[in-house]
């Protein structure tokens, strides 16, 4: 039964090479170019048909923010010092490595791919098992990709937008991204590796909240700018999440935090701009 997963994970990177292939293909067909433009590049035939669910998970997860995980970092960042919460972002910035490999072999990127074997080699040794960024001040900076952008790149469509539990906001290709992205963490790899599943259960619990309250802490500035700004949040962070995965697939070096930088409008602007990005060709 083991087998069976690390199988279904090599098949699973295998499919989307080959619909990297097909589209990039399709594309020399109509084109004469394997280039992909920044036009070609942007969100399209997006859009909302489920707002009313989509709001009532937004409201979920906004609560739980406000009375659980917002406090929860708050103490974090009251009893960790900065440079210690730093390492610990370096950290599980390191681990990202296997998911930016496989959105570079998703787009044939092999070079980058290289560079990012590269980055993990050095952070993981020199950097203390990546406590440290050693790696970018000698050239090797941190790549943005993933696997959503990757498919992103490739012309493969966004579909409609989502706001998922305890997550965010997404759409259906990110979403696809994310539950691939499981089968390529280091827990995961623990498990192909033979690790008895309890021990793997309780890592993955234990960094994963880590993880999660640490990236709230990085954030908190930027979430209560966004929070207190915008008339309608909901639409604020449907934008904003669009403007970023928009930056992200056009090449755009941004953070997280370059997310919630979004000029406050009025809901009727709000839902304009938010229409105009769900609807871009």
């Amino acid at each position: 039964m083991k087998s069976r997963v690390p199988i279904f994970a090599i098949f699973l990177v295998c499919f989307c090479l080959g619909c990297a292939q097909q589209v990039q293909i399709e594309k020399e067909n109509e084109s004469g170019s394997s280039a992909v433009s920044q036009e070609e590049s942007k969100v399209d035939d997006m859009y909302d048909p489920i707002e009313p669910v989509n709001r009532g998970i937004f409201w979920f997860n906004d609560k739980f923010d406000r009375y659980l995980l917002g406090p929860v970092a708050h103490g974090y960042m009251y009893i960790v010092p900065e440079f210690a919460r730093e390492s610990v972002s370096n950290f599980f910035s390191n681990l990202e490595f296997p998911i930016h490999f496989v959105a570079d072999l998703i787009e044939l990127q092999f070079g980058q791919a290289l560079k990012d074997t590269g980055r993990f080699a050095v952070n993981t040794t020199v950097g203390l098992a990546g406590l440290l960024d050693v790696a970018t001040p000698i050239g090797l900076e941190k790549n943005k990709n993933d696997i959503g952008v990757a498919l992103g790149r490739q012309g493969v469509s966004s579909g409609f937008y989502i706001v998922l539990p305890f997550i965010g906001s997404s759409n259906l290709r990110d979403a696809i991204g994310l539950g691939a992205s499981a089968f390529v963490t280091p827990t995961a790899i623990m498990t192909y590796a033979g690790v008895d599943s309890d021990t793997t259960f309780w890592v993955t619990v234990g960094t994963r909240a880590l993880e999660i309250v640490d990236t709230r802490a990085r954030l908190d500035d930027a979430v209560k700018t966004a929070r207190e700004s915008s008339i309608d949040y909901y639409l604020f962070m449907q934008s904003a999440y669009m403007q970023y995965r928009n930056g992200l697939i056009k090449g755009e070096k941004l953070t997280h935090e370059d997310m919630f930088r979004n000029e406050p409008k009025n809901p009727e602007e709000e839902a304009a701009e938010a229409r105009a990005l769900l609807n871009d060709d």
